[in-house]
């Protein structure tokens, strides 16, 4: 989708992995610092043949792979500004009737607020679960993520190697997940919301 939140948030994943595989070390520390470069390097490559290959083809530039990110400025200000009408219509339907609107609904009553179109998703998984289903909802699933993180935690230092590596990545996944979920709706898309739920 060349969504830019998703790239902006792969750092936060990264130092998730190295934080804990310094703590917990089930490899050396150096060879896990050049191994994390490793998806630097390949979205730059392919960052660098995408433009490549849409010159080649004298593709126009609006339609050219990774188009998003060199068009940024004006279409970053645009999308920030209509994701903050999106999430102030989320708190607004979350004030009018704090028990939610029903799940599904916010196509249907975010215009109510009058700050935009009808627009299927709020572009922030909690506020859009806050205003759906209740402020108690969104509170209840960001805990079930905490709690399940925490669970998987225990006696994680006495664990094989290659069970603290597992365990490693899927919390550096999670870490991007939530993180991308504050600026995008992924909860709501059923491929994405199933594989937080199967990590």
């Amino acid at each position: 989708t060349q969504s830019k939140g998703a790239i902006l948030c792969l750092p936060l994943g990264l130092a998730v992995l190295l934080v804990g595989l310094a703590i917990l070390k089930p490899v050396p520390l150096k060879q896990a610092i050049l191994a994390s470069l490793l998806p630097f390097l390949l979205v730059g490559l392919l960052a660098v043949g995408a433009q490549q290959a849409a010159k080649s083809t004298k593709q126009a530039n609006t339609n050219a792979p990774m188009s998003r990110f060199s068009n940024s400025s004006e279409a970053a200000t645009q999308s920030a500004g209509f994701r903050k009408l999106l999430w102030l219509s989320a708190v607004d339907l979350m004030k009018k009737q704090p028990q939610g609107w029903g799940m599904n609904s916010y196509w249907y009553e975010g215009t109510r607020t009058g700050r935009m179109t009808q627009t299927a998703l709020a572009h922030q998984t909690f506020l859009q679960l806050g205003a759906e289903a209740s402020p108690i909802a969104a509170i209840t699933l960001l805990g079930f993520v905490v709690a399940v993180i925490l669970r998987a935690s225990k006696g994680i230092r006495r664990a094989a190697e290659d069970t603290q590596l597992v365990y490693l990545g899927s919390l550096a996944v999670m870490a991007v997940s939530i993180a991308h979920n504050m600026i995008d709706s992924d909860m709501y898309i059923f491929g994405l919301g199933s594989m937080v739920f199967l990590l």
